[in-house]
């Protein structure tokens, strides 16, 4: 169509000057002026939006000097009021930091990045007032003198290449580290505007009659700093004259991301993830691809997939999120410095970028649609200062041969995450650990202090060393064995014998809290030594539940735990050890954590590959074991338990085994139904194919049947097995299974649960 209506434009413009070709753009539109009808369709049919909206560039052997301010605000969104205003707790926590960015390019394409002139800041009191403006001045901060050594990374520089408005390529200082380059990274994502739309979408705005010629919108997959994800964008430009006039004109650019749409999110997630999605969604494959070929092979309109996201589900459930970047950039004339060799060139003048983060509070009886969730809101603001063109440009830094993107990186993280989850069989030297402060002195000290607030009888213990225990937890994570048996030796070292109990329970306590792998094994081992009393040591296993990072290393630890004698000898200890090292089991193996690593770029490296088939067969095998050895119906019912707090899909035929032996106890068939609790959504059909002939026998134990049938409506039936059960009811000759079905099936219609509902 383009090419038809060129050669009609070639034909036209021969009737008065010959051929279009031997003109120059100039004279061409030099003798268009007593045709302006014609101009103007030339401009607006032949030119597309891309062609008329010009991206920002930077020229050679100039050095562009931005100003860039940047904070971090943290607080409660405590309520909402009746105009669906957000009000704010006056308690804030920001951080501030204000730099000068020097870019300089040694061609239009390759720059360097420059911080300088580093301050930084921080808030920690009631603030009065929302500022209107992205940053508070830095006057209301508290100033932070931040190390040389930091300082000194942050300045290192580095180089990227800019094509088109994207950063395409970024080589780092090679004596740079991860938590630098990602600040780095904010900076560079401030720059990035991706206004070249792909050809698919220039058609489409271009059949539309309707399109607003100073301003339209579209949307394209960009990588930023946050991860992959489809980001909109709509551009304002100059007025109308200014388009007819051929001049060119500055526009504003608006950016949002939408992190429903995303192959990649930088996100961490950390402990348990016990909410379960919808079951007709809990089945449905993440991959577009397979979920694709699962409806051509459904061969219906009526897919239960197809209305299915399962990143978008997760997403709502945890966290509320919202990215807009605005943008100025100024055209011609009105940049800082116009290039003569380039006098129609754009420039990035300021932009604009702030984000909100919502943790949403999962209390029902919560006021609002948050009620007390924690916001934390992110902005910064590059601005250009000036411009000048560099005579002598100082040489560029030396940079590594990796080539990196705009994508976050968690490379410190993952040391961090890989420390909590192997400890010392990792790291085995304090030169290899990625914490390098004094943590035994500091852990020492935070200890002391919980230990002396105890001793205040009369005030009690204040709010504020409650502040101490959380310190030491952060403390103690970060430690190695032996910084670890260091501060046991400090505890057991205190005055007194009352202070050394009481430092001895605060550091048992804490050593369960913090839940790595070197104080799992050194907890493990004061366990084991019976240097803690039996309810202390039970208390503390229970603790292990809320490990902030399972792995295969911690679990070896609490297995050896569970099978030491002094252990078995105790029944609380040892019951407390065998559920705690089913529910870790299922921690590290559930499901939904493994769907949420493949959408998150980095975790999935060192997680996936921990709860292997291998692995959970010798999981299930040790589970197994115990039942097979217990004697009593105690010990069966304890390993029944901790059979179904690990939740192994692969255990089912086992427990269908044992739910169909009518030797054994009833309480014993009971708890083996039981142990299908974690398998709901994984296995409904099994589940139904092992209960429903249960329920339907009338010569099956009383409470057998009754405990088959709520575990079996839990598996949310197709109506033909409902319609099955309805029946079995009317017919049925045991009054005490009758009646419970009834006013199960009664409050099943009666409930407002949106699962009991769609069944």
């Amino acid at each position: 169509m383009r090419t038809i209506v060129f050669i009609i434009l070639l034909g036209l413009a021969g009737r008065s000057s010959g051929l279009l070709g031997d003109q120059s753009s100039d004279d061409y539109y030099s003798t268009s002026k007593q045709s302006p009808k014609f101009k103007n369709f030339f401009y607006r049919e032949y030119n597309t939006e891309a062609e008329q909206i010009k991206t920002p560039s930077f020229q050679e052997d100039n050095e562009y000097v931005y100003n860039y301010d940047a904070q971090v605000e943290n607080g409660l969104l405590s309520s909402v009021d009746l105009t669906e205003t957000k009000e704010e707790s006056q308690q804030q926590a920001i951080t501030r930091i204000q730099s000068q960015i020097k870019m300089y390019f040694s061609s239009e394409r390759r720059g360097q990045l420059c911080m300088t002139q580093l301050k930084f800041g921080q808030f920690n009191d009631l603030k009065q007032m929302e500022s209107q403006q992205c940053c508070d001045p830095m006057q209301m901060f508290e100033p932070i003198k931040i190390p040389q050594e930091t300082r000194q990374k942050l300045e290192l520089c580095c180089q990227f290449d800019y094509v088109d408005g994207m950063v395409v390529r970024i080589q780092f200082d090679k004596q740079d580290v991860s938590w630098s380059e990602n600040i780095k990274r904010g900076v560079l994502n401030m720059l990035q505007m991706n206004l070249r739309q792909n050809n698919g979408q220039m058609d489409n705005e271009g059949g539309n009659k309707n399109v607003d010629r100073l301003a339209h919108g579209f949307t394209v997959p960009e990588i930023t700093v946050e991860g992959e994800c489809q980001t909109s964008y709509t551009i304002n430009k100059g007025s109308m004259q200014c388009q007819e006039n051929q001049q060119p004109c500055s526009f504003n650019i608006t950016k949002s991301i939408n992190f429903k749409k995303c192959s990649k999110i930088a996100d961490l997630t950390n402990g348990f993830q016990t909410e379960q999605p919808q079951l007709k969604c809990s089945q449905c494959p993440v991959n577009e691809e397979v979920k694709e070929g699962s409806e051509e092979q459904d061969g219906t309109g009526e897919n239960q997939c197809a209305d299915c996201d399962t990143r978008e589900l997760n997403e709502n459930m945890v966290l509320d999120r919202q990215t807009i970047m605005r943008a100025m950039v100024k055209c011609g004339t009105e940049q800082k410095q116009q290039n003569n060799n380039c006098p129609n060139c754009c420039q990035l003048d300021n932009s604009e970028m702030i984000s909100n983060y919502i943790y949403k509070n999962t209390k029902i009886e919560s006021e609002g649609p948050y009620g007390s969730a924690l916001r934390t809101k992110t902005c910064a603001r590059l601005s250009l200062a000036t411009v000048q063109t560099v005579q002598k440009p100082a040489p560029l830094a030396a940079t590594s041969e990796n080539d990196e993107t705009l994508l976050y990186s968690n490379e410190w993280g993952m040391a961090c995450r890989r420390f909590y989850m192997y400890g010392d069989e990792e790291f085995p030297d304090a030169n290899s650990s990625p914490y390098k402060m004094p943590n035994v002195e500091q852990a020492t000290q935070a200890l002391q202090a919980i230990v002396q607030s105890t001793s205040d009888h009369h005030h009690g213990i204040k709010t504020k060393h409650t502040i101490n225990l959380n310190r030491l937890v952060d403390k103690l994570r970060m430690c190695r064995y032996e910084d670890l048996k260091q501060i046991e030796q400090n505890a057991k070292n205190q005055n007194g014998e009352k202070s050394q109990k009481t430092a001895t329970d605060v550091f048992v306590d804490s050593l369960a809290t913090c839940g790595t792998r070197n104080c799992v094994k050194l907890l493990a081992e004061i366990i084991e030594n019976e240097e803690v009393d039996e309810n202390k040591a039970a208390f503390a296993i229970n603790q292990l539940k809320n490990l902030p990072i399972p792995s295969n290393s911690i679990l070896k630890q609490v297995k050896q735990l569970c099978q030491n004698v002094n252990v078995q000898n105790k029944p609380t200890v040892r019951q407390a050890a065998w559920l705690t090292f089913g529910a870790l089991v299922n921690e590290l193996c559930q499901h939904k954590s493994r769907k949420m690593m493949e959408t998150s770029q980095d975790i999935s490296k060192s997680i996936q590959e921990q709860c292997t088939d291998d692995k959970k067969e010798e999981y299930k095998r040790t589970l197994m074991e115990q039942y097979n050895q217990a004697t009593t119906i105690y010990d069966k019912v304890l390993a029944l338990s901790a059979l179904g707090n690990a939740g192994i899909d692969t255990t089912t035929p086992y427990i269908d085994q044992i739910i169909n032996d009518k030797s054994q106890h009833f309480i014993i068939r009971v708890k083996a139904i039981d142990a299908l609790r974690r398998l709901y959504t994984k296995q409904p059909r099994t589940i139904q194919q092992i209960l429903l002939p249960i329920f339907l026998n009338n010569r099956e134990d009383t409470s057998v049947r009754s405990f088959g049938l709520s575990t079996l409506l839990r598996t949310q039936p197709e109506p033909s097995v409902v319609d099955q059960i309805f029946y079995a009811m009317r017919q049925e000759p045991n009054k005490r299974v009758k009646a419970y079905t009834y006013q199960t099936m009664k409050l099943i219609a009666e409930s407002k649960n949106p699962a009991d509902q769609q069944m």
